[in-house]
């Protein structure tokens, strides 16, 4: 088992993108970092980590770090945990986290501790569903799904900032959900008023992630929910996804009967886990 670490994610990517396709929503993490830094990496401060896990010169597994997140790494076997935390310890003297699916980050962050110190706690935990046939809802709510426009800026920055509370969603910030606003991939329910609040966030080449998915209180158990990721998915269809995935709280009973009863199957949980 060898650890290959690359120059830049330019150098990266050139090695591993393809794989990392075969499986994009799992992979969608470690592939998103990717292709994000390779447009600017100047802005992450040095050492940037881009590394393959390689049996007899196949890969195996990535893991990445774009200072100062977490690592990111993909499925790992125990063996390629090990040599994974030889390789990173040469690189950095301290972790902030992990990132990924489960149980290779629980593998990963006991051995971290084991052999480097601190402790490890689960800062988030997500169910990764996904979605290749689209089953209607038995019950669909008046009104229809559009896309939203400049004129509904301050109601998606409001919703949006109550999205990120409840689902305790790192990195999304009110100028978050001004881009993807502007990106025109922000859609609300409208029953003669916005019902429902959802959106696409991530797109690789076969599949789209849903990441916002926000009906206020007043609002819920009348089906705009799930009517609105529904006809988001059907849209994402259209625009040429084979697949649409989308992340839970694996405790969250509500997306998953709004997802299950639609056609979204649970793929894998993944956690983000803080090293203190």
């Amino acid at each position: 088992m060898q650890v290959v670490r690359h120059a830049d994610a330019r150098a990266f990517l050139e090695r591993a993108e393809r794989w990392l396709e075969a499986s994009d929503m799992e992979n969608a993490l470690v592939l998103t970092s990717a292709r994000n830094a390779r447009v600017d990496e100047s802005r992450y401060p040095k050492p940037v980590y881009w590394a393959t896990v390689e049996d007899g010169g196949r890969i195996v597994g990535c893991a990445v770090r774009t200072p100062p997140y977490r690592l990111g790494v993909t499925a790992l076997n125990d063996t390629a945990i090990a040599a994974v935390i030889v390789n990173v310890a040469q690189v950095y003297a301290t972790l902030s986290g992990v990132s990924g699916p489960e149980p290779t980050v629980d593998v990963l962050a006991a051995a971290w501790c084991r052999t480097r110190g601190g402790t490890a706690r689960v800062s988030s935990r997500h169910r990764l569903y996904s979605l290749r046939v689209l089953i209607p809802p038995a019950r669909r709510p008046q009104g229809a799904l559009r896309a939203a426009t400049e004129a509904d800026a301050a109601l998606v920055r409001s919703w949006g900032e109550a999205f990120v509370k409840e689902a305790r969603a790192e990195g999304m910030t009110a100028d978050f959900f001004t881009q993807l606003l502007r990106a025109r991939t922000a859609y609300l329910w409208d029953d003669e008023e916005p019902r429902c609040l959802a959106a696409s966030i991530r797109r690789t080449p076969r599949a789209s992630a849903i990441g916002v998915l926000f009906t206020p209180t007043a609002w819920r158990g009348r089906g705009y929910g799930t009517a609105a990721v529904a006809a988001l998915s059907g849209v994402l269809f259209g625009g040429g996804s084979s697949s649409c995935y989308l992340y839970a709280h694996p405790e969250n009973a509500a997306v998953s009967r709004i997802v299950g009863g639609i056609g979204y199957q649970r793929v894998q949980d993944q956690s983000d886990i803080d090293f203190g």
